[in-house]
């Protein structure tokens, strides 16, 4: 399934303004994983965080991986405020934490 062909309710005045909303929706959920994973690599058991199943099967990545990832991320969601094209801050973020689409928990940027 591609990000931008997930059903969802994105009510904005304009279909720009919604593409937007999606991927802000999109991005921001990816920053909740990221926080679950910064959870876990810290010690809280898996079966307390939001979204532990899904961050139970990514791979450990290095510190220094790991926040290069992260802040790739944290970078495209905050130019969702730029009125950046939300398609190419979507796959900007993916395209940063390929790893986590190897292993199978994010997968459908629009190509």
């Amino acid at each position: 399934v591609e990000v931008w062909e997930i059903d969802g309710d994105f009510p904005a005045k304009t279909p720009a303004a919604s593409r937007r909303l999606r991927g802000q929706t999109f991005l921001d959920v990816g920053l909740e994983l990221w926080l679950d994973l910064e959870r876990r690599l810290a010690g809280r058991p898996q079966e307390r965080l939001p979204h532990g199943d899904l961050v139970a099967t990514l791979p450990t990545l290095t510190g220094p991986q790991r926040e290069r990832r992260r802040e790739a991320w944290l970078r495209a969601r905050q130019d969702v405020a730029l009125n950046l094209s939300p398609e190419a801050l979507v796959d900007r973020a993916l395209s940063a934490t390929a790893v986590l689409g190897e292993a199978g928990v994010i997968h459908g940027s629009r190509t």
